[in-house]
């Protein structure tokens, strides 16, 4: 069986997302005039790199971008902006400016916005697009702030004053040949992209959440995950490996199959190469049901003979059921629910990782 490896923003985890509306800040402070809000929402870039709002920092959100040694440059970042009415004067109007600051060999690659202008009556949204593009960047790591400002201050307040771009060039970029990964249900069946096609690859993948009448999320489909990875040794002899796994958005199943009810949520098992992969679906469930147990989530020893390929499995379900879903947006473009599983292969003189991911939305 033949996986191939895409390399993309999840290279590093990285990939990781947020797309939707976040909670607004308080628009004024106690006994100030309010203000009307600007809310400004991050999407995903035309290649597809998710952007975050993580906590310290819940005024920035974060695009993170890998690129291999030798690699360009090329993206565009597209971020949303809505003016809402805060304050019950309207026809104020609001003028949002951009300026990029950072290393100048990345920000003398970022084409800045001109300034646009919104009100809270008719113009309430708008949307920039912010392109990307360098040539040349030797390996390593690159950062650089777009600056978001709106004038008049006295009048509005903004959610993300700050959008962070960080490029990697090399290192962990890199592909490797010799590791792979990618999600799929409990059938062993891929997860599929917006057009329905099958996503064999590390990234891609969508699943939708069904929430009840309260918003509440009461389902995934699919209703599980597996995480899946191929490690072969190619290095001429037998490998004692430590398989560790670590999830985000994701926890280990407790009801792993009949034969195993009691949380043995993660298994591995190891192939030749050349001829072990006659028939995916029965190595698969040949690993499940008779494979090492590693337990919930790792870490398990397995020695993989040489010229053989480490097969792991992770049953998995999303996080997310019986909480308040209000802030998954709806339909697959819009997809903004992340999860991602990486698994790790370390021995001597081994050290490999593959991150999968995928992206959640909510059923209308």
């Amino acid at each position: 069986m033949k996986k191939t490896l895409i390399i993309s923003s999840l290279a590093f985890g990285c990939l990781t997302l947020a797309l939707g509306l976040v909670l607004s800040p308080k628009a004024h402070a106690a006994g100030g005039p309010p203000k009307d809000i600007i809310t400004v929402t991050a999407q995903n870039s035309t290649n597809g790199v998710v952007p975050t709002s993580p906590q310290p920092f819940p005024r920035t959100w974060f695009y993170v971008i890998c690129i291999p040694s030798g690699g360009n440059l090329s993206d565009t970042l597209h971020i949303h902006f809505t003016d809402t009415d805060n304050n019950s004067t309207t026809g104020e109007i609001a003028t949002i400016s951009f300026g990029a600051v950072g290393n100048p060999n990345l920000t003398s690659g970022i084409t800045v916005p001109s300034s646009i202008l919104l009100d809270d009556t008719t113009n309430t949204t708008g949307d920039v697009d912010v392109p990307l593009s360098k040539s040349g960047l030797a390996d390593g790591t690159y950062h650089a702030n777009l600056q978001i400002s709106v004038s008049p201050p006295g009048s509005f307040t903004i959610t993300h004053d700050n959008i962070h771009i960080q490029v990697t060039v090399g290192g962990a970029c890199n592909p490797s040949s010799e590791i792979s990964c990618f999600f799929t249900d409990s059938n062993f069946l891929d997860l599929t992209d917006c057009s329905g096609a099958s996503v064999s690859s590390n990234a891609g993948g969508r699943f939708q959440i069904v929430t009840n009448a309260k918003k509440i999320a009461t389902a995934t489909n699919p209703g599980q995950f597996y995480y899946n990875m191929l490690w072969s040794n190619t290095t001429g002899s037998d490998q004692s490996v430590t398989v560790n796994l670590t999830a985000i958005g994701l926890a280990p199943s407790n009801t792993d199959s009949l034969l195993h009810p009691i949380a043995q949520a993660a298994h591995a098992y190891f192939f030749d190469t050349a001829t072990g992969f006659t028939d995916p679906l029965a190595d698969w469930n040949f690993v499940n049901s008779f494979g090492q147990k590693c337990g919930p989530s790792g870490p398990c020893t397995i020695t993989v003979p040489a010229n053989n390929t480490l097969f792991v499995t992770w049953h998995l379900v999303w996080t997310g059921i019986g909480q308040n879903a209000t802030s998954i947006l709806t339909g697959c473009a819009n997809a903004n629910a992340p999860i991602s599983a990486t698994g790790g292969v370390i021995g001597t003189n081994i050290s490999e990782t593959c991150t999968a991911d995928a992206l959640g939305y909510r059923k209308k």
